[in-house]
């Protein structure tokens, strides 16, 4: 999973309920067995959205942005749908 919002619309729960209906679509439409994603660890709202929908938080592991040609580290989370 991955989402990007402009900054004028952060903070209004707007990813949290699309989130959630992704979750329940792949949940009744499709044979998806476990969502994985990820945020870089300098935006942690993007966890919370991922939390707040049942996502569990598994690591922080370092991964090369091609953006910048940097090195940045990021949160990674799972929610198995199995359950």
């Amino acid at each position: 999973i991955g989402y990007c919002i402009g900054k004028k619309y952060w903070g209004q729960g707007i990813m949290s309920e699309v989130l959630k209906y992704i979750i329940s679509y792949l949940i009744n439409e499709t044979d998806f067995e476990v969502i994985t994603g990820r945020h870089d660890v300098d935006n942690p709202a993007s966890g919370k959205v991922m939390v707040k929908n049942g996502f569990v938080f598994e690591t922080n592991k370092t991964e090369h942005s091609k953006k910048n040609n940097s090195l940045i580290v990021v949160s990674c989370y799972r929610l198995d749908l199995r359950k």
